[in-house]
């Protein structure tokens, strides 16, 4: 009878979830997204600090797909 109850408020909370969001009343809000938002709208930057962040991201995902190259081809041979 547990699993049941546990299922029953699931769906029902899923439901009003999804009502709330429909009317748009739903406003969730986690530490992430409050982070997210800061450094999207909290600090005014131009071209020049775009462009320094596109050319630490691009250096950032060479990385990573070096690290991951490097971790196929020792796996292979």
């Amino acid at each position: 009878m547990c699993a049941f109850r546990d299922i029953k408020h699931a769906i029902i909370g899923g439901v009003q979830t999804l009502r709330a969001a429909s009317r748009g009343e739903y406003h969730f809000q986690t530490a992430e997204i409050l982070k997210m938002k800061e450094e999207l709208f909290g600090t005014p930057s131009g071209s020049a600090d775009d462009m320094r962040r596109l050319h630490e991201d691009r250096l950032r995902i060479n990385h990573d797909v070096r690290i991951s190259f490097n971790k196929i081809v020792a796996g292979n041979v």
